[in-house]
């Protein structure tokens, strides 16, 4: 994975999911505070576990049945914790959810 990458996906994620809290203090403040981003509780709320581990990255084929591994880029790429990623992979529906995420949001940029 090229330098940056993984900082670059992880913050993306970041800066939406605080876009879509009811949060009141600066991002810079809130994301010091913050452990481990995941996207799963937005993207799956009814996902019966909760973030726990290590911060990775999951990888997100444009379509079921791809037999290849998704490309190293932000349009392929999101930030989840290990529970979600590792311990209990994404479900069909959440990869679907990852996708149109993805489709929307991928290249984001960062302000």
């Amino acid at each position: 994975m090229k330098d940056g990458l993984w900082e670059a996906v992880v913050e993306r994620d970041a800066r939406f999911i605080w876009g879509l809290s009811n949060e009141t203090r600066f991002f810079s403040i809130w994301r010091r505070e913050q452990g481990v981003i995941c996207v799963v509780p937005m993207l799956d709320p009814d996902n019966p576990y909760t973030c726990a581990g290590k911060q990775e990255v999951d990888h997100v084929k444009e379509r079921l049945g791809l037999s290849m591994k998704a490309p190293d880029d932000e349009q392929h790429l999101v930030a989840m914790c290990q529970e979600h990623n590792t311990w209990h992979p994404p479900r069909k529906q959440l990869r679907q959810a990852e996708r149109i995420y993805l489709s929307r949001y991928g290249m984001a940029v960062l302000g």
